[in-house]
């Protein structure tokens, strides 16, 4: 079994032991609550504490940037707030937040890369790849998104549209043109 699934089976098996405890009386409850938070709170010191001596010895660092590639590991650290989000992780919530406007007029957004220097690759899809309306709602929406959460982007750069595409574009106007000026 994959970490990454393995991480995501215990995170749904504590999920649903929590749920369980919606049904028992209200003092068996906290006490399991308690439980989980002073096992939680343990937890997230003894690893600060881990992390700290590792961080603090130049031979354990390589080790530790190995570790926190693991999934599980990621995972649990990140549970525990002892990491940021990777850039990965705040471009994909940054495009959450755009992809419901694109999803109104039949486009989407993924990200092909990050590069070392910073710049993000974007490919537009569905109605948005090739629109004409593309570069508005790249520089209006997707992008001023972006930048509110990930300030350490130096660029944003949207990969071609296919060039043997059979398909008819038909939106033209972009999901973030300003309604009021038209």
């Amino acid at each position: 079994m994959s970490s990454n699934k393995a991480a995501v089976e215990l995170d749904e098996l504590i999920e649903k032991i929590l749920e369980k405890t919606n049904e028992w009386e209200t003092s068996q409850r906290d006490i399991a609550l308690s439980l989980k938070t002073a096992v939680e709170d343990f937890h997230r010191e003894a690893l600060h504490r881990l992390i700290a001596c590792l961080h603090d010895d130049p031979a354990s660092q390589g080790g530790l940037r190995r570790a926190i590639r693991e999934p599980m590991v990621y995972a649990l650290l990140r549970h525990h707030q002892l990491l940021k989000p990777s850039l990965e992780e705040q471009v994909l919530v940054a495009l959450d937040e755009a992809r419901p406007v694109l999803s109104q007029h039949g486009g989407n957004i993924e990200l092909v890369s990050i590069s070392a220097d910073r710049d993000v690759s974007l490919r537009l899809l569905g109605a948005c790849d090739g629109c004409s309306s593309s570069q508005i709602t790249m520089d209006k929406g997707v992008e001023r998104i972006l930048r509110e959460h990930c300030d350490w982007i130096r660029d944003v750069v949207v990969e071609e549209p296919a060039a043997d595409k059979d398909t008819m574009i038909v939106n033209i106007v972009s999901p973030f043109e300003d309604r009021g000026a038209l």
